[in-house]
């Protein structure tokens, strides 16, 4: 993975971190999970600039064939699961903090 895109990522993920799991305004409408480690997920149904940065790692990698809009549809939920397997990741198809870290 690029570095230029490993950084906008965990840029995303750190702006979602620093408001407590929550989106400003601009992303109200985003549902939002907690896990046990106090870490927003991204799922079927999120929407945001978040989704975009991941769903251009997973085009990058070779993953999401869809378009870059911001939405996690179940085109890019299909992406994250062959990722989560090509990286020994239980496929859950949700991005979550070992998704995460191994975007990192």
């Amino acid at each position: 993975m690029k570095n230029s895109t490993k950084i906008a990522l965990t840029s995303a993920f750190v702006g979602i971190l620093l408001f407590g799991g929550q989106m400003p305004n601009a992303f109200a409408q985003q549902p939002q999970s907690q896990s046990s480690a106090n870490t927003s997920v991204l799922r079927i149904g999120s929407r945001g600039q978040a989704v975009k940065e991941a769903q251009i790692v997973l085009k990058q990698e070779g993953f999401y064939k869809g378009p870059i809009n911001g939405i996690f549809s179940s085109q890019m939920q299909s992406a994250v699961k062959a990722f989560q397997r090509s990286e020994s990741i239980t496929a859950d198809g949700i991005i979550g903090a070992e998704t995460q870290a191994a975007f990192k």
